[in-house]
């Protein structure tokens, strides 16, 4: 029996041996194919990735549509969620912190609107209830993102996978970081919420901002989901021709929401556009406009044209870059809202020290009254102060673009 058990333990420690090595050969693998598709973004962005899409196509469409929408295949992708439920510590965990989620996410939700009640007086505003609401936002807005997220990752990885639950958690988590965007700064937008209460941006603008939010979950993220899972089932034939009409309807999702959304008249920025210091941004908005709006565009026609892993690789960039000029726009808010609370604080600390002076002279004829606190403009923020910002900023979103690009 010693023998045997002495033979066994060999067996087990050649076995992790060679279990190291292909990990270590995995690990060179993976590394090649990051070189490769580096050098392909490099030298190969511009070669057509197959052929280009022809009407005839369009006939063996009912075939590959019956294909992802196979009920055999969707019923293996219940099969999987409800073995990892039952075999997987994960899905417990995830139940436990959804439910902990949405349960307390109106509560969350109303601390946040509490906050608004402390904002607007010297004594009582803070920044860090600004900071303190963005905390809040960020997590509220993570409960649904976080199960497609976890729900994905386990169909992966589940000893029941199969290609079809592989290429479906494989969709489910790359639209989960999309999924979670789009529901933070829905939340930002929400009616007093952080962009309304804090940042003070005009109730149309976030009104179009939600609503072009509400639109893109409901139509860029399933048109998103159907190209994934397409591309994932047959990359050789890059999605077959329901693969190519989902990147068109993505494409258009995205061109229609920038032209509404930054429509110089229509648009978010509309009430900016008409002040004087913003003229110079106004013509150069008018420029790019119709770039932005026809980029999107540009993409569903080099799909078709058979070029789509050009047109996959630049629709990531295209949508790294809009999240980063949503986080530049978000950081400029709060750097405003920094300056704004300290400057009110040292104009009343200065109001409350004239006050004493002038009590301390009066003090023969009685006590002064309590006296009110000052309100205080925006337009008493310090220029120097905002140049300095707006320079920041404007070098770290330059930087950023040429780091993405």
């Amino acid at each position: 029996r010693r023998e045997l058990l002495e033979k066994a333990i060999a067996a087990d420690d050649l076995y992790l041996n060679k279990l190291g090595e292909l990990e270590s050969a995995q690990q060179r693998l993976l590394n090649a194919v990051e070189d490769y598709d580096a050098f392909l973004d490099e030298h190969l962005l511009w070669v057509r990735s197959t052929s280009p899409f022809q009407p005839d196509q369009l006939g063996a469409m009912s075939v590959q549509t019956g294909r992802v929408l196979s009920p055999a295949g969707w019923r293996q992708v219940a099969r999987t969620i409800a073995y990892q439920a039952t075999h997987s510590h994960v899905y417990a965990l995830l139940a436990v912190a959804l439910a902990l989620l949405l349960w307390g996410r109106k509560r969350l939700i109303g601390n946040i609107r509490d906050l608004s009640d402390k904002l607007g007086k010297p004594t009582t505003d803070r920044f860090g209830y600004t900071l303190l609401a963005l905390g809040l936002t960020a997590i509220a807005a993570a409960p649904w993102p976080l199960a497609v997220a976890v729900t994905g990752w386990q169909l992966k990885v589940s000893a029941q996978a199969t290609d079809f639950t592989t290429a479906v958690g494989t969709a489910l988590i790359a639209i989960a970081i999309q999924f979670y965007w789009l529901r933070l700064f829905r939340l930002i937008c929400s009616p007093n919420g952080l962009a309304a209460a804090h940042f003070r941006w005009p109730e149309p603008s976030l009104r179009l901002l939600r609503r072009e939010l509400d639109r893109l979950t409901w139509t860029y993220l399933p048109a998103s989901g159907v190209m994934l899972v397409i591309v994932h089932l047959d990359p050789l034939n890059a999605g077959w021709a329901v693969g190519r009409i989902a990147f068109v309807a993505l494409a258009l999702s995205l061109a229609v929401a920038f032209a509404r959304l930054l429509h110089p008249k229509r648009g978010v920025l509309a009430g900016y556009m008409r002040q004087p210091e913003w003229r110079t941004f106004k013509q150069l908005l008018r420029l790019l406009y119709p770039l932005l709006v026809v980029f999107p565009l540009a993409l569903g026609v080099l799909a078709l044209l058979g070029y789509l892993y050009t047109a996959g690789t630049l629709s990531v960039l295209l949508l790294d870059t809009a999240w980063f000029v949503a986080e530049l726009v978000l950081l400029a808010a709060l750097g405003r809202r920094w300056l704004l609370v300290g400057r009110r604080r040292v104009a009343f600390d200065a109001a409350m020290e004239r006050r004493a002076d002038t009590a301390s002279h009066a003090g023969e004829e009685g006590s002064p009254s309590e006296p009110e606190e000052p309100e205080v403009d925006l337009a008493a923020l310090s220029d120097t102060s905002l140049k300095l910002l707006h320079t920041a900023i404007l070098f770290y979103g330059f930087f950023g673009l040429w780091l993405l690009w």
